[in-house]
């Protein structure tokens, strides 16, 4: 009887010492320490690599887990609860707004900055200038050759590539120009926005769209690695505007709104409570995290840029 109590009381000491771990590492995780992970959109991770050395550094005792994927993957992530923390620039649908409010989740969403989608060519290509109609048609498969945009453009068949299947630079042009209907058969996706630029700089006939992200941070060495390999092409909006000059994707042209091709870039919180997901969404969406998306070459969401035009 005696040697029953007390395998008894050994086995509800056990139980309740492996309670008090999971309560004490549900309390250790604060706005500034703890773990957790985020799912990131890879078209931001140069970005959030950088935001989340820096957090780790400013707080010794936070550790965030990034993981960059697709968006399609990053949102599903977010749905079935695998993260608490995302970075994306797809806002939820009306169903899964709807699924969220009737779970009762607690949901935040703060815009962190404005992104821009870039359109690159290869070096030798003479067509750097773009209008919007032509990159439409080119998408719907009304141009399949460069002499359509430029009798004087030799380089052959217009071959368009994409980073991902399931990006969110492939859903951003598929909406604006498709009205969400596939792209035509001189369209095609690879896996990752470097392997982008890989394919273009060994492609004269190649036109790929990669995050500007990827070449927006002058003081990066991959983005000035990657401007090196490649031709970033400038866009004329001669769809929805009567502005007749190109604009690039830079931080001035998405400030002032002249290039068309722009998107916002959220970062989603369904943490019930103060945690590390919490501290790390707020920081991100703060001043310090302002100032790395300023210096990333992104428009941040909240601080104003000062622009001087040189003459």
């Amino acid at each position: 009887m005696q040697k029953s109590l007390g395998c008894l009381f050994a086995s509800l000491f056990i139980i309740l010492s492996f309670s008090c771990n999971d309560v004490e590492k549900k309390v250790l995780s604060t706005p500034t320490s703890g773990e957790t992970n985020i799912a990131v959109d890879e078209s931001f991770e140069p970005l959030l690599s950088q935001t989340v050395d820096t957090f780790q550094s400013l707080y010794t005792q936070a550790k965030v887990k990034a993981v960059y994927k697709p968006e399609a993957d990053v949102i599903k992530d977010f749905m079935n609860d695998s993260v608490d923390v995302i970075v994306t620039c797809k806002e939820l649908s009306d169903e899964q707004m709807d699924y969220i409010t009737k779970k009762n989740i607690s949901y935040k969403k703060t815009q962190i900055a404005y992104d821009a989608v870039a359109i690159i060519v290869n070096n030798s290509n003479p067509d750097s200038l773009l209008k919007l109609s032509q990159i439409k048609n080119i998408l719907k498969g009304t141009y399949t050759k460069w002499n359509q945009l430029s009798e004087k453009n030799t380089v052959g068949d217009i071959a368009f590539v994409f980073d991902n299947a399931a990006s969110s630079n492939t859903r951003f042009l598929k909406e604006k120009f498709l009205a969400g209907k596939d792209f035509s058969k001189n369209c095609f996706a690879v896996k990752s926005n470097k392997e982008v630029v890989d394919y273009v700089e060994k492609t004269n006939n190649a036109i790929g769209v990669i995050a500007v992200n990827w070449i927006s941070d002058g003081d990066a060495a991959d983005a000035n690695g990657f401007l090196k390999r490649i031709r970033v092409a400038d866009i004329q909006d001669d769809i929805t505007s009567q502005d007749l000059n190109y604009y690039g994707p830079y931080q001035a042209y998405i400030s002032l709104k002249n290039y068309p091709l722009v998107r916002e870039v959220w970062v989603m919180n369904r943490e019930g409570r103060a945690g590390l997901g919490t501290g790390f969404a707020s920081f991100v969406a703060g001043d310090q995290g302002q100032r790395i998306v300023r210096l990333a070459g992104l428009l941040p969401a909240t601080m104003p840029i000062r622009i001087v035009n040189m003459k």
